[in-house]
């Protein structure tokens, strides 16, 4: 059997994605509307708007929970040096490494 060409690949993607438009479009009540549209001015050049990252809320995080992060990170990361120098420092009593 002949290999599918660029052409009938696209064509038989384009087909399989209208019969999923089409199954959506059924499954939709008839009655629904989508809401309206917001209509936003253009901005023009000489007026300038508020930067986005001033619409964020910044909230600040106690420094108790901070520190009690930064122990745990040291605790964990000292643990898990401590366990590799254990089996670098045991590789030839261990069988299995």
């Amino acid at each position: 059997m002949a290999k599918k060409t660029r052409q009938e690949k696209d064509l038989a993607r384009l087909r399989r994605q209208i019969e999923v438009l089409r199954a959506q479009n059924s499954e939709r009540s008839h009655d629904y509307s989508p809401p309206p549209r917001e209509v936003q001015e253009e901005s023009k050049p000489g007026k300038s708007t508020e930067p986005p990252i001033k619409n964020l809320e910044i909230r600040k995080v106690a420094p108790k929970f901070i520190k009690a992060d930064l122990l745990k990170t040291i605790v964990l990361s000292l643990a898990a040096l401590a366990v590799i120098a254990a089996l670098y420092l045991l590789r030839n009593q261990i069988p299995f490494l």
